[in-house]
């Protein structure tokens, strides 16, 4: 009999679980399982991320993906300022250009690109 199958005679008679080693023969194993598949999990994110970027890049050579024109915006900054100097608030430019209150600021602080 070995040291550590005394050791777990000895627990067992006490009362004591022998814990992971005892059941799988490997401690190790059953500590790292969660770190084990959190690792494969990032990996499997960060390939599908390079395969969707490799395939953006293919789509820009070919013309395709071209993303949003520069200038264009959901509502005209120059509207935001009209309403502006009719007094209205913030908010209730933003409620009636259809934009977020964060963008309203944007489009009269000049900054509309």
């Amino acid at each position: 009999m070995t040291i550590s199958q005394r050791t777990s005679a000895k627990g067992r008679r006490r009362g004591v679980d022998g814990g992971a080693s005892e059941r799988n023969g490997d401690a190790e194993s059953t500590r790292d399982g969660p770190l084990r598949e959190l690792t494969t999990r990032i990996a499997e994110l960060e390939s599908m991320l390079e395969r969707q970027r490799r395939g953006i890049e293919r789509a820009r050579r070919a013309g395709k993906f071209l993303g949003r024109k520069p200038g264009t915006f959901k509502a005209k900054p120059q509207r935001a300022l009209e309403l502006r100097g009719q007094g209205l608030t913030v908010r209730e430019i933003s409620t009636a250009m259809g934009v977020s209150t964060r963008t309203c600021h944007r489009y009269l602080a000049g900054g509309a690109a």
